[in-house]
Parts: structure tokens; C-alpha cells; sequence
């Protein structure tokens, strides 16, 4: 990070400790419902209905992040995530209903951490150029995986230790330390002019971004569709995965499901290192390749099941670190290259617009591959290969649509100004 400035340093340390906050107090907060419930459907009920409005919201988030000063929203946004678990403190300590109002606060925060994401990435590229996104979103990606790492160890050592009012007063202090760093961040902000009432602004930004996706590059909505349907296979295919399978199948227990999630959060961590080692053949033209390789790591998922015990398991967690380091260096790519060539007053809206896309198919992909899971119960090695088969159609036909994709010289990649005029043609 020695090359980076002063101002993109605090923001991904502030972003990181944001996100341990979010991590430590959702992570709380579910062994707590479960605990207070004894039912894992009424959690899964109660992130489901927070994650749809925080979904549909997201649009509205890129339009904040393009019209309204960054650096002033992540730092009210940070605090407010503060004043959310500060109000779930005070429900626990009064003990009325908590479970209905932990629920309501649970959305005000998912929808926080909805419109806090894309005013992160639209003010990335306004602190640094565009030769350097790759390496800056590479360094992002490794600090949010460790945090990712860190966050549910810190948790579950302290919800031994402690009852979980304090544990929430840890999240909330993070919240707003974030907060503060932010206040030091120089974010450069030019007022966009708006020449109409509220409502009909928003919805005249809206419409701008989404012909900008459709029309303007349509290209960067290919690339952001085929990796959030990769991402619908696989992060469901982990999140199910891991804990069935290292405790069905290899007669494992808890300890060993921490461990294989927590071996998730270093492959993403390696990807985000390896970045700059591998970006010069990442291209549009090779995307299908990479997606074509995360398919085939999925056979050491079908190797893993012939073997038992630890052997089995480790085995089994190599394949998911093989296919995430890959996932993690496409990802970067993908959503660098959106950062590169999406005009600066658009980069908010288009982003929402993309995570908005990407969190409505995650639940389709849950539920898919949940389904999958109790269709071949007894046949998992069938259901592993369906997997690797719909990944590797993917990855050809991702293949085929950007096979014709012209790589920029070097010369060219960096040049806003040619960009912005292009887009607008």
C-alpha cells in the first residue's frame, strides 16, 4: 500500500473497520436470535426480509453517491449503522419483544449497508487513477477478507466471555471510529446541479444510469451479469456446502466448519494479493477462460468425496480455495473495469444498479442449489458434477460474447475524457 495516497489508505482502513463492526454485530446477533428462537428458519426469515428492501434500495444509493457529497455520506452513513446498534442495545436492555424489534433494526441496517456500498465504490476511482484500480481494489479485497476473518473469531471468543450488550457496544465504537477516519478522507466533490423537484431528479438519474448500462456500455452489463450469476453458483454452493458436507460426509463437527469457512476468507485474502500478478492476462476476451477454470476446480469437490475424514475435508476446502482465488481475481477485474470506463457522475448509479442485480439472484441461487442438495442427498458426486457442468456452459458462452473484445493499448487505458465522450455516443 506505500504507493497509494494518504486518502485511499484511510478509506479502506476506515471501510475495514466498518465492516468488522457489521460482521461482529451480525454474527452476535444471530447466535443470539437462534439462541432466544431454537429456530434456524425464523434468522433465515428475518434476513430474507431485510435483504430485499436493502436490494431494491439499491439504485437509490448510486444516486446518492453521484449527487450528494461522498466523504459527508459514508460518514453519516457510519454513524448511523452506530445510532442502529446502539438502539438494538437498548432493546436487549429492555427486554420487550426483542426479537420483532431486533427484526425492524436488522433492516434499518441492511439498508445502511446497502446505500454505504456504492458511495464506497464510486469515490474509489475519484482518489486514484485508473492504472491503479486493479491494485486498489486488489488491497480492498484482501483487508475486507481478513476483516471477514477476523470479525466471527472475535465474536465467538467474546459471546463465551460475555453477555451480548457489550459485544454490540464493540460494533457500534467501530462504527463510529469509521466514522471519524472518514472525517480526515479528502474526497474531491463537484455539486451536481438539479434543475427539477426531488422525486423527479431521482428518477431522471435512474433512468440515466440504466441507459448507460443498456444502451451507452453495454458491455460492462454482460460482464457484471455473467459474474453475479457465477456468484449466484458459487457463494451459495460454499455457504451450503461446507458445513453439510464437512459434517454429513467427512463426520466432522463445528470447529471443522469454522475452519473451512475461515479458509474461504484466505482464498478470497490470496486473490486480492495475486491480483497484480495475474492482471495482465485478465482481459474481457479471457474472462471465459477464468470462469472456465473455476468449473474444472469443481472436480476436486467430486475428488474430495472419495476419501473420509480430515484427508476428505482438506481435500474438499482446496477445491473451494482453488475456485474463489479465481472467482476473487475476476471479480476484481470486473468491477474494476466497470470503475475504468463508467463516466464519474455515473459510477454510483451503476454500481447500485449491478449489486442490486447481483443481491436479487443470490437467493435464487440458495435456493437452487439447496434444492440440488436434497435432490441427490445420497449422490453428491452427481450433484458436483451438474454444478461443474453449468459453470463450464457459463463460462463458453461468456467465452463467446466477448471473444471479439478488442484489448485498449496501454496508451489508451487511464483516459477519462475519451471515455466519457465515448459513452455518451
Amino acid at each position: 500500500m506505500k504507493k497509494f495516497s494518504k486518502d485511499i489508505k484511510l478509506l479502506i482502513v476506515a471501510q475495514a473497520t466498518s465492516l468488522v463492526g457489521g460482521a461482529i454485530l451480525n454474527f452476535a446477533l444471530a447466535l443470539f436470535v437462534l439462541d432466544l428462537t431454537g429456530a434456524v428458519e425464523v434468522f433465515s426469515a428475518i434476513l430474507a426480509a431485510a435483504a430485499i428492501p436493502a436490494a431494491l434500495l439499491g439504485p437509490l444509493g448510486g444516486v446518492i453517491a453521484d449527487r450528494l457529497d461522498k466523504k459527508k455520506t459514508i460518514v453519516f452513513l457510519d454513524f448511523c449503522k452506530g445510532v442502529i446498534g446502539l438502539g438494538m442495545v437498548t432493546i436487549l436492555f429492555l427486554g420487550i419483544q426483542p426479537v420483532a424489534w431486533l427484526a425492524i433494526l436488522m433492516l434499518f441496517m441492511s439498508v445502511s449497508m446497502t446505500l454505504y456500498s456504492p458511495v464506497i465504490s464510486a469515490s474509489i476511482p475519484a482518489l486514484i487513477d485508473d492504472e491503479g484500480l486493479i491494485s486498489a481494489n486488489g488491497a480492498i479485497q484482501g483487508i475486507n477478507a481478513i476483516s471477514e476473518f477476523v470479525a466471527p473469531v472475535v465474536a465467538g471468543f467474546l459471546m463465551i466471555q460475555l453477555p451480548i450488550e457489550p459485544i454490540l457496544l464493540l460494533g457500534v465504537a467501530l462504527f463510529w471510529g469509521s466514522a471519524i477516519m472518514e472525517l480526515w478522507i479528502n474526497i474531491p466533490y463537484q455539486k451536481v446541479k438539479r434543475d427539477a423537484g426531488v422525486v423527479k431528479t431521482v428518477m431522471a438519474d435512474l433512468k440515466e444510469g440504466f441507459v448507460y448500462i443498456i444502451k451507452g456500455n453495454p458491455k460492462l452489463l454482460r460482464l457484471a451479469l455473467s459474474a453475479a450469476f457465477c456468484g449466484a453458483i458459487v457463494n451459495p454452493l460454499f455457504m451450503v456446502g461446507i458445513p453439510y458436507v464437512t459434517q454429513t460426509v467427512f463426520g466432522l463437527g463445528q470447529f471443522h466448519v469454522g475452519i473451512g469457512q475461515g479458509a474461504i476468507a484466505i482464498a478470497m485474502l490470496i486473490g486480492g494479493i495475486g491480483i497484480g500478478l495475474v492482471k495482465k492476462w485478465l482481459h474481457l476476451d479471457t474472462v471465459g477462460i477464468w470462469m472456465g477454470a473455476m468449473s474444472l476446480a469443481v472436480l476436486i469437490l467430486v475428488a474430495a468425496l472419495n476419501f473420509s475424514g480430515l484427508l476428505g475435508f482438506a481435500i474438499f476446502i482446496f477445491g473451494f480455495i482453488v475456485m474463489l482465488v479465481i472467482g476473487t481475481c475476476f471479480n476484481i477485474f470486473a468491477f474494476s473495469l466497470i470503475q475504468e470506463e463508467t463516466p464519474s457522475h455515473l459510477i454510483g448509479k451503476v454500481f447500485a444498479m449491478i449489486g442490486a442485480i447481483a443481491g436479487l439472484l443470490v437467493p435464487v441461487g440458495l435456493q437452487g442449489i439447496g434444492l440440488l442438495f436434497n435432490l441427490f442427498t445420497d449422490n453428491l458426486s452427481t450433484f458436483f458434477l451438474i454444478i461443474c457442468g453449468v459453470l463450464l456452459f457459463v463460462s463458453v458462452v461468456v467465452y463467446m460474447v466477448f471473444r471479439n473484445e478488442e484489448r485498449p493499448e496501454p496508451e489508451e487505458i487511464g483516459n477519462d475524457e475519451e471515455m466519457s465522450v465515448e459513452a455518451q455516443v
